[in-house]
């Protein structure tokens, strides 16, 4: 078998599996310790195969070790060896099975209600890969059906220092030491293997991490354990300016001060968790947009649901390998830059909106003329920023001019359409034919249209020496005349096809004897239609006994005390659809 060894200080490499074990071993409710010389101990070893070696003997103590119990980790050296010993308070091994555990698939209990899981092949792997470093591993065992009081097992690695017994092997490439192990120091949640392997991914430019729009975003790094805030500071540094902050409290007070770009943090802390300190920064309008990473060793889904249900915008458990870190920032970078440009291009069509709402206003009607003898009043409320509702009122010569349309659809689409038709409309000088007039907004709004957008409109003249009113309608809901002094309805009804479908429309004109007294309401469906929480609809008949209720009111009180049942009915103050009720009085 192939191996690549380098010298490199195996207390260093042990201790970061140490710490990082120690987090999944305080989950557990287990002690952790871990002794080993106040120096480096230099050792020649393959560090992919010294990882599964201590990979596998920590994952068998944490396994096979209840809630209470211990591990214990040393390191000790003399001239000639390096001696590793991982010792537990376990469940231990039957006597009549030590002697094969390192055996592949060989089980600790065969019973076929077995509590516990086999060793498999994980400590078969151990046995070759140590004797393939020239070693030894034995193991010690009292198990708990056999030593109630005192059970668990002690597994010590023996492994020989220098490279004379590697120098004949032709497996063997001596690697020159490149002092990753002096860079990295102590580091929970990594091992010195993974760090060479990060080294030469990153110095590859693979999978480079994304770089927000800002070049160089900013990570505040929330860790109460010194070592990991060292050692993500050295995983992050040349892709972003990283902060610190030791507990929720300050990792929240730092949040505030330098409104970073993302979070990540630990979870378990003393003074403020992270599970606390997200949650004060979800719940504060400044901050609740900064993605929060949770870094734990609880690995239920338990506790990643409570981590998300707190607001992390994600967790990831503890160990954890360093492109997994990495590739999650990138990600929550890369969407956290989409929602800020979605949310800056909002703003900007907000913007837009607004001002297309201030162009559409001026081409509504600024001052309504007084005329003698007649009460006019409007209301325009667009379902968005801008609608497709639109009227006009004019006093030319003897006859008083009032239009009123509704453009399929709603917003700017519909607004530009209800601008075409005000360009249209003010463009045609001769209006003493209503029929006329849809016909020259009809060729206008059909150069404009697209799709199947179309316009309902009403046009009507009113003759103030003779009261007597015509009109045409393409496809618009019929004003209602209310006559008081008969109690009576009337609609302004004729037949015409809406503008914008056909290039050549046919509209009849009608003609009405208006009577002092009477109220034309000229409407659009979104009166009619308004739909409260149960899909009802506002409907015909509610809105003539309101017209009816209303009877000698002002015009203008009687519009606001609509919109005030409209709303009411609804159950809100933003409607579906757009609103335009004129009320014009004869008097």
């Amino acid at each position: 078998m192939k191996m690549n060894v380098i010298e490199l200080d195996i207390v260093s490499f042990v201790s970061s599996y140490a710490l990082s074990f120690n987090s999944a071993a305080e989950s557990k409710g287990i002690a952790m310790s871990f002794e080993y010389p106040g120096r480096a101990v230099p050792v020649f070893f393959d560090t992919g195969k010294m990882d599964k070696i201590l990979m596998n003997l920590f994952s068998n103590s944490l396994k096979f070790t209840d809630n209470g119990g211990f591990i214990k980790i040393g390191i000790r050296d003399d001239e000639n060896f390096c001696i590793i010993r991982v010792e537990d308070s376990g469940i231990g091994i039957p006597a009549d099975k030590i002697e094969t555990i390192f055996d592949r698939f060989s089980q600790v209990d065969a019973g076929s209600t077995r509590k516990y899981e086999g060793t498999g092949i994980g400590l078969a792997l151990v046995k070759e890969f140590v004797e393939l470093h020239g070693g030894s591993i034995d193991a010690e065992s009292r198990f708990i059906d056999e030593s109630p009081e005192d059970h668990g097992s002690v597994f010590t690695v023996t492994i020989p220092k220098g490279d004379r017994h590697f120098r004949e092997d032709a497996n063997v490439t001596l690697l020159e030491n490149n002092d990753i192990e002096v860079s990295i120091g102590f580091h929970s949640s990594f091992n010195t293997w993974e760090i060479a392997e990060f080294r030469q991914w990153r110095s590859a430019e693979i999978h480079v991490p994304y770089k927000t729009v800002n070049s160089h975003p900013h990570i505040l790094v929330v860790e109460d354990n010194a070592d990991m805030r060292s050692f993500l500071g050295y995983i992050l540094k040349d892709y972003y300016n990283v902060h610190y902050a030791v507990n929720g409290e300050d990792g929240f007070l730092s949040a505030e001060r330098l409104m970073p770009d993302l979070i990540l943090s630990d979870v378990m802390m003393p003074v403020m968790s992270g599970y606390d300190m997200t949650r004060k920064i979800k719940s504060n309008d400044e901050l609740s947009r900064i993605p929060v990473i949770l870094l734990t060793a609880k690995a239920e889904i338990s506790n990643k649901i409570e981590g998300l249900e707190y607001g992390a915008d994600d967790y990831l458990t503890k160990p954890f390998s360093s492109r997994e870190l990495l590739t999650r920032i990138k990600n929550i970078l890369k969407t956290r830059d989409y929602e800020l440009v979605l949310e800056r291009r909002n703003r900007e069509i907000e913007d837009d909106l607004k001002i297309a709402r201030l162009i559409q206003a001026k081409l509504l009607p600024q001052n309504i003329p007084a005329v003698e003898r007649y009460r006019f009043h409007p209301v325009y409320i667009p379902m968005d920023e801008v609608g497709g509702d639109f009227y006009d009122y004019n006093v030319r010569n003897r006859y008083i001019e009032i239009f009123i349309s509704d453009v399929s659809g709603h917003g700017l689409v519909s607004a530009f359409i209800s601008l075409i038709a005000k360009m249209a409309l003010d463009s045609i000088s001769q209006r003493d034919s209503c029929v006329w007039v849809l016909q020259i907004l009809n060729s206008m709004i059909c150069k404009s249209t697209v799709n199947t957008n179309y316009m309902t409109a009403f046009f009507c003249l009113v003759d103030r020496e003779t009261n007597r009113m015509s009109y045409s309608n393409a496809g618009h809901i019929p004003p209602i005349v209310y006559r008081e002094n008969r109690g009576s309805f009337y609609e302004l009804r004729t037949g015409g096809k809406p503008l914008g479908l056909f290039p050549d429309l046919v509209h009849a004109e009608g003609e009405f004897q208006l009577e002092h007294g009477d109220r034309v309401i000229f409407y659009t469906d979104g009166i009619v239609e308004c739909m409260n929480s149960t899909g009802e609809m506002y409907g015909e008949n509610r809105f003539r006994d309101f017209i009816i209720a209303g009877r000698g009111i002002e015009p203008e009180t009687l519009s606001g005390v609509l919109i005030d049942e409209l709303k009411e009915f609804c159950g809100s103050d933003r409607f579906g659809d757009d609103l335009c009720l004129l009320v014009f009085d004869v008097l």
